[in-house]
């Protein structure tokens, strides 16, 4: 195992050496998506015209990837293979700006990722996770949270062990520090495979949730959106319901807030999650901070600019290929 360093930072912070503190701090998945798309429904045993496009992804690596792009300063660890893919995915993020924190591993390669994606832009997954899953507490070093405000985390980081220590790790780490702990559930069906109990006890520490409404509905039993709010607003200061086209409902003490999305028609949905979340806690890190150990306790305008500004960047990323388009992108 080894570890190297792949610095960057927001436009204008120089190269390494000179990027700012980060503001925020995570750790996750890094994988190359293959993304396959056909004009109509798959027949087996055919042949198939379509389109594969091979993009950088990992729900961890995007929320990393937005947050730098957003001018926001951030630290990313991630293990990946030594090979040309790890090579290429690494030096992508540090384009962007983020500062990579990469854990080489000599046996497992580079996780690659096949999603199909359908006539209206819904995907499905194959996982070939590789060397994700081989991140332990061990890899994580003592600095990845120095000077951040926040810690956040996917739930893939929970769904295998070894991920799950590390994970278990930088929370520790952050608590100690007083940042704030973000988590999005990334992946219903991966979080019932965990168990839902068990998920729960990963998740307890969060000070800010981020789920979509099918990882709601599995957290909390409940089917209407307003009633999984309800339920979730119970177990954490700050909850964002991800509602893809219907926008966001957010919740936080006594404050509760529907934010309508930006009509688009989506392309692909690859990725707008993290996206979303991106934009909206970069946001929040600006307006609501208030100091180490101190909880989110965002106004209502806060929250509202917040999830507007996910909406804004979400809309733009559906009407692209790949999690992580370049172009014109919104600006917080």
């Amino acid at each position: 195992m080894s570890g190297t360093m792949a610095e960057g930072g927001p436009a204008g912070n120089g190269p390494a050496g000179g990027a700012r503190a980060p503001w925020v701090a995570a750790l996750g998945d890094l994988v190359l998506d293959l993304n396959a798309s056909v004009p109509q429904s798959i027949r087996k045993a055919h042949d198939n015209p379509g389109l594969v496009l091979a993009n950088p992804g990992g729900s961890a690596a995007n929320f990393a990837a937005w947050t730098a792009r957003l001018d926001v300063p951030v630290r990313f660890l991630a293990r990946v293979g030594e090979d040309t893919l790890g090579d290429a995915l690494v030096a992508d993020l540090a384009r962007d700006g983020v500062q990579v924190v990469a854990v080489r591993d000599p046996e497992r390669p580079t996780a690659v990722i096949l999603l199909w994606v359908d006539e209206n832009g819904e995907r499905s997954m194959v996982i070939s996770p590789g060397a994700n899953h081989a991140l332990t507490a061990g890899d994580v070093p003592d600095s990845l949270t120095d000077g951040a405000r926040l810690l956040h985390l996917s739930g893939y980081a929970y769904f295998w062990e070894q991920p799950r220590t590390a994970a278990q790790r930088a929370v520790a780490m952050a608590r100690k520090q007083g940042l704030w702990l973000s988590l999005d559930p990334s992946s219903g069906h991966l979080m019932e495979r965990h168990g839902i109990d068990a998920f729960w006890r990963d998740a307890e520490t969060a000070h800010i949730l981020l789920p979509n409404l099918d990882e709601g509905r599995a957290l909390t039993g409940e089917s209407e959106a307003e009633r999984v709010l309800e339920a979730l607003a119970g177990r954490f200061p700050l909850v964002a319901l991800k509602l893809g086209p219907e926008g966001a409902l957010l919740a936080s003490g006594d404050i509760r807030l529907q934010v309508p999305a930006d009509t688009v028609q989506a392309v692909d949905t690859t990725g707008a999650g993290d996206a979303w979340a991106a934009a909206f806690l970069a946001t929040l890190l600006r307006s609501a901070w208030r100091g180490p150990g101190l909880p989110p306790q965002p106004t209502r305008e806060q929250m509202e600019e917040a999830a507007r500004a996910g909406n804004r960047l979400a809309a733009w990323v559906v009407t692209r290929k790949g999690a992580r388009p370049r172009g014109d992108y919104p600006r917080l």
